[in-house]
């Protein structure tokens, strides 16, 4: 039985000087970039309320390893949150393809415009960085850390 939030989280924050990193885990490649992509949301803002007009965006990423393709996936969602002010609420689909010695990843996101008095940025993310990351499967679960550069 679960007794706290935290035991519900695919991820954890680890201390880390200057920067904020969390480390994932999921049974699936697609879920370790969902869950990635939750714990950048929780990094970046908290939500109080937002827009009621639910929009979709695509995200697509062609990169030639999982590694560089995560950190494009999470720098494109960044991008979306700090300069468009749009965040997701869901993750529709997230897809994962191998082809022509490219790794694809589509995603379709279900999110709104941040109105400003509703959302408190907690730090502004500056980039994703490739510092210590690396997407490995280790007894049938994927695992990675994700260091952001705040």
């Amino acid at each position: 039985m679960h007794t706290t939030i935290e035991e519900f989280m695919p991820y954890k924050f680890l201390d880390h000087t200057a920067d904020v990193a969390f480390e994932v885990e999921s049974e699936t490649l697609e879920g370790l970039f969902v869950d990635s992509a939750f714990a950048l949301k929780e990094v970046a803002c908290e939500l109080s309320n937002i827009g009621s007009k639910s929009e979709t965006k695509i995200i697509n990423c062609n990169e030639i390893t999982l590694e560089l393709l995560l950190v494009e996936f999470l720098n494109q969602l960044n991008f979306l949150i700090f300069f468009k002010k749009w965040i997701f609420t869901t993750i529709q689909k997230l897809s994962i393809n191998k082809a022509d010695g490219e790794i694809n990843l589509s995603c379709e996101l279900i999110g709104n415009k941040i109105d400003a008095e509703a959302c408190n940025f907690k730090v502004e993310i500056k980039a994703i960085t490739f510092h210590q990351m690396k997407i490995e499967k280790r007894k049938g679960k994927y695992s990675t850390k994700v260091v952001l550069d705040i």
